[in-house]
C-alpha cells in the first residue's frame, strides 16, 4: 500500500485535484535495500534527477522537471512535490531543496515546513542522520492555523514521537488533548472520508495512553473505536471508479495499522486465538508485507502451532527487504522447537550474516553447537572468525 502514496500525490498535482492521502512513510534506507535485494542497483539513487534517463517513465520525467524548477513553483505545488519525494524515500532531496519558512504566511507554507520537518525526523530515526528536535513539530502544532490538516498532522507527530521515542506519558496526554481539539476543528473543513481517516488515526494513537497506564479495558475500548471508524471507510463510494480505487487503498492503509495494534493488544491480553484471527485478516489486506507474517508467525507460535508458524516466518524472509535477520532468527527458533538443529543452525547463520551484531542469533547458535557432536568445532570456529571480522 505504501507504493500508492507517491502515485496518488503526483496525480493530485498534475490533475489539480485533492485526493485522500496514504499516511505511512518508509525509511530512506528502504529504497537502497530494495534495489539491492532485487538486484536492480541502477535504481538506487538519492534524488530524482540521478536516475539514468533510459530508466525514466513519463511521470518520472515530469517529476524531474518539477524538481529542477522547484524555486519557481507556487507554495502549493512545492508542498505536493515534497510530499511525493517523501513517499519515494527521497528525504535527503527534500532537505536539499527546502530550508523552510521561518514565519509561514499561508497554509501551504506550513505544509512545506511539515514535510521538511518530517524528512528531518525520518532521516534522524534511520541511523541518526542530521539534526532533529521534537520542538520542530510542537512549534508547528502551536502556530499552524486552526481547522487545517497540517495542524492535525503536526500534533499527531508530536503524540507519536512522545510515545515512540520519549515514552513520556505526561506529554502524550497533553498533546492527545490538543489532538482531540484539532480533530474537532477540522471536521467541517475536509472531505468526510479524510475526516474518518484522521479520526481512526486519532483513536489508534490514543490507545497508547491506557497501554502506558496498564489499563487493558480502556485500551481495548479506544482501539475498538479506531477499528470501527476504519471499517466505515470502506463504505465510501463515488461515481468515479478511479476515485473508488483510491478510497479502497487508503481505507486498507488505515485499517492495517489498527489491526497491527490490535494483534499486540491481543498478545497483551494473552488471547492468542484472537491474535491469529486478526493476523489472518491483515494477511488478506497486504499479502506481500513481511510484517504480516511476523505477526502471524508470533500468533501461531504462541498457540503452539509450530509448523504453521515456521511457514509464516519463512514467508516473512521471502518478502523482507530490510530487517530480514529477525524472521531468519524466528525460523531458527521454530526449527529448534521441531528438533531440526541443522536447519536451525543454517537460519541462525543467515541471521548473523544479515546482522553481525545479532546477539540473540549468536547465543542461539552457540547453544546449538554445544549439543552437536561433529559440528560443534566447525560452528564455534565459524563464530569466532566472524565475531572478529567486519565481513559477516
Amino acid at each position: 500500500m505504501h507504493s500508492f502514496g507517491g502515485v496518488f500525490a503526483f496525480d493530485e498535482l498534475i490533475e489539480n485535484k485533492n485526493y485522500p492521502r496514504i499516511q505511512a512513510n518508509l525509511m530512506p534506507s528502504f529504497r537502497k535495500e530494495l534495489t539491492e535485494d532485487i538486484a536492480l542497483r541502477e535504481y538506487s539513487c538519492t534524488e530524482v534527477a540521478s536516475l539514468p534517463i533510459n530508466l525514466r517513465t513519463e511521470k518520472w520525467k515530469r517529476l524531474s522537471e518539477f524538481c529542477g524548477n522547484y524555486r519557481k513553483l507556487s507554495d502549493e505545488h512545492k508542498s505536493i512535490i515534497l510530499r511525493v519525494l517523501c513517499k519515494l524515500c527521497f528525504y535527503e532531496q527534500v532537505t536539499s531543496l527546502e530550508k523552510g519558512y521561518s514565519n509561514p504566511s499561508n497554509f501551504f507554507q506550513f505544509e512545506v515546513n511539515y514535510w521538511l520537518f518530517l524528512a528531518k525526523y525520518i532521516q534522524f530515526s534511520d541511523g541518526g542522520i542530521g539534526k532533529y528536535d521534537i520542538s520542530l513539530f510542537s512549534d508547528l502544532s502551536r502556530n499552524a492555523p486552526k481547522g487545517t490538516l497540517v495542524k492535525v498532522n503536526a500534533i499527531y507527530q508530536v503524540v507519536v514521537q512522545n510515545v515512540k521515542d520519549h515514552n513520556n506519558l505526561e506529554q502524550t496526554i497533553y498533546w492527545q488533548n490538543e489532538h482531540n481539539l484539532a480533530v474537532k476543528e477540522i471536521q467541517d473543513n475536509v472531505d468526510p472520508f479524510v475526516y474518518k481517516q484522521i479520526l481512526s488515526r486519532y483513536h489508534r494513537v490514543g490507545g497508547f495512553i491506557p497501554q502506558l497506564q496498564n489499563d487493558p479495558v480502556r485500551c481495548s475500548d479506544e482501539m475498538q473505536l479506531a477499528e470501527d471508524v476504519a471499517r466505515d471507510l470502506f463504505t465510501h463510494k463515488s461515481n468515479d471508479e478511479s476515485l473508488n480505487f483510491i478510497y479502497n487503498k487508503c481505507a486498507q492503509e488505515i485499517l492495517f495499522p489498527v489491526l497491527e495494534s490490535r494483534i499486540k493488544e491481543a498478545f497483551w491480553l494473552e488471547n492468542y486465538d484472537l491474535a491469529c484471527e486478526r493476523a489472518f485478516e491483515i494477511q488478506k489486506l497486504s499479502p506481500a508485507d513481511p510484517r504480516v507474517y511476523l505477526h502471524l508467525g508470533e500468533a501461531l507460535l504462541r498457540n503452539n502451532r509450530i509448523p504453521e508458524a515456521l511457514l509464516s516466518y519463512e514467508k516473512s524472509v521471502f518478502f523482507s527487504v530490510s530487517n530480514v535477520e529477525v524472521p531468519y532468527f524466528m525460523v531458527g527458533q521454530c526449527y529448534e522447537k521441531l528438533g531440526d538443529v541443522f536447519r536451525a543452525q543454517n537460519a541462525y547463520m543467515q541471521s548473523i550474516i544479515k546482522d553481525p551484531e545479532g546477539i540473540s542469533s549468536i547465543e542461539a547458535l552457540k547453544k546449538i553447537s554445544s549439543s552437536m557432536i561433529n559440528e560443534s568445532e566447525i560452528i564455534s570456529s565459524w563464530l569466532t572468525e566472524n565475531e572478529n571480522s567486519n565481513g559477516y
